[in-house]
């Protein structure tokens, strides 16, 4: 105040006049906590976080969550599809449902996939053992009556009837099933808001002489492998692959 009266304190450096003044009466202070065990002791008891941290470093920020890539939109044609070739392992009943099988089927991974199929009333699951089948890689693995699916086995079907598409002998356990012209990389997952499978499943047909196809507008691809054409069954013009 003394300098502040007299003038030798400028009105603009109040704030800073101020507070060196407080630090001079604070410094005392200051030396007889740093002199004093106890009385450091006694801080670190009173601010644990702080005192780790030393003293005046201030908290880190948590990292900020990354958001999810924004999925890939394609076309919805049957090259989004991870169609693969597979051998079934193992078969069994499903826990919760007569209606369903539970079967582990070797794809050229680290592990076989574990899939649940909706065939029970066609296949006794001792039969299912050692067969190949064609089946969806890339569908969003999820629980069908708690127990988890992580594939879909793709089979011939009509109301009354149902088969498995078949790869040909000589087909590679994990290869991918191609068609002409459509040899983009499949998507990793098919987003379920998208029904990418359900638009492309309709177009799916077995010829007479039970080849495989796709039906791309006027044009038939077949479902190929390194040793020839998948095959199911001929049931008619009704029968559907899903």
């Amino acid at each position: 105040v003394e300098m502040y009266s007299s003038e030798k304190l400028a009105p603009a450096d109040l704030k800073s006049g101020v507070a060196l003044a407080i630090n001079k009466l604070l410094d005392p202070i200051r030396q007889k906590f740093q002199s004093s065990k106890e009385l450091r002791e006694l801080v670190i008891k009173a601010y644990p976080e702080e005192s780790a941290a030393g003293g005046n470093q201030q908290k880190k920020a948590a990292p900020k969550k990354k958001k999810n890539a924004p999925q890939e939109v394609r076309d919805a044609d049957v090259s989004v599809l991870n169609i693969r070739v597979g051998r079934i392992v193992s078969a069994e009943k499903h826990p919760n449902a007569d209606s369903l099988l539970v079967e582990k089927i070797d794809v050229g991974e680290t592990e076989p996939r574990q899939v649940v199929s909706g065939i029970a009333k066609h296949f006794a699951p001792a039969d299912l053992v050692g067969r190949s089948v064609c089946l969806v890689l890339n569908m969003k693995p999820n629980k069908i009556r708690q127990v988890e699916s992580t594939a879909m086995i793709l089979c011939a079907s009509t109301e009354e009837k149902l088969a498995l598409v078949t790869p040909p002998e000589g087909a590679k356990v994990g290869e991918r099933v191609m068609f002409d012209g459509f040899e983009k990389d499949a998507l990793d997952v098919l987003p379920p808001r998208r029904k990418y499978f359900e638009t492309v499943s309709p177009n799916f047909a077995v010829r007479e002489d039970s080849t495989c196809v796709w039906k791309n507008g006027e044009t038939e691809l077949t479902w190929n492998t390194s040793a020839g054409p998948c095959t199911a069954p001929a049931m008619g013009k009704d029968a559907q692959i899903r």
